[in-house]
């Protein structure tokens, strides 16, 4: 009996999807359907003067929440940009948010970060990583992108570019309310296209 010899390759094909669909990238975008956009929790924390603060405040504006630490050079270094991203924009209601997970009493070391790195945008203090439980992050740096409704439209996980086409196009849609489309692979595409490399 004569078997088909599409058979390994359609099965190394779908090796390679799961290879790379389990490996994980500096940084990847998960793009969150409209039929699936996901209510943001109503996190609250401080800022760096004592004033209670939470993600309701901002309800009407489209904001960027990046969950940070001083011991992150992942963190210090995507900082600058995401300082240049919170001042392109500044005839609309976005806005840029730092959330440090740093220990308590390190508020000296935070502003010390802050302005070796120009950092102008907010920075809430959550010593307790309270963050961590509320959005279900597994580390740092993490960021999420949420419209004036409060409805999580984008989530970085790792170190992402606050100022390339991608994002920038991505902020400015959230603004308008319309849909956008990344031209970014994501984890199947670069899958299925080593999955074909591999197979055939």
């Amino acid at each position: 009996m004569k078997t088909s010899k599409k058979i390994p390759s359609i099965l190394i094909l779908f090796s390679g999807i799961f290879l790379f669909a389990f490996s994980f990238s500096d940084a990847q975008l998960i793009t969150v359907d409209a039929q699936e956009y996901r209510q943001a929790p109503d996190y609250k924390a401080i800022t760096l003067d004592g004033t209670p603060v939470s993600i309701s405040d901002y309800q009407g504006k489209v904001i960027l929440v990046n969950v940070w630490a001083t011991w992150c050079e992942p963190c210090r270094e995507e900082m600058p940009a995401l300082g240049e991203l919170h001042r392109m924009f500044p005839d609309s209601d976005f806005e840029v948010i730092g959330v440090s997970i740093d220990d308590p009493g390190y508020e000296q070391s935070i502003m010390r970060v802050m302005e070796a790195d120009n950092v102008t945008y907010p920075v809430w203090l959550d010593p307790e990583n309270r963050f961590q439980f509320a959005f279900r992050t597994i580390g740092v740096p993490e960021s999420f992108l949420i419209d004036e409704d409060g409805q999580i439209i984008y989530h970085w996980k790792g170190e992402f570019d606050p100022v390339s086409e991608d994002t920038i196009n991505l902020v400015q849609s959230t603004i308008l309310g319309t849909s956008y489309q990344s031209s970014e692979p994501t984890i199947l595409t670069d899958g299925l296209v080593a999955g074909f490399v591999i197979a055939f």
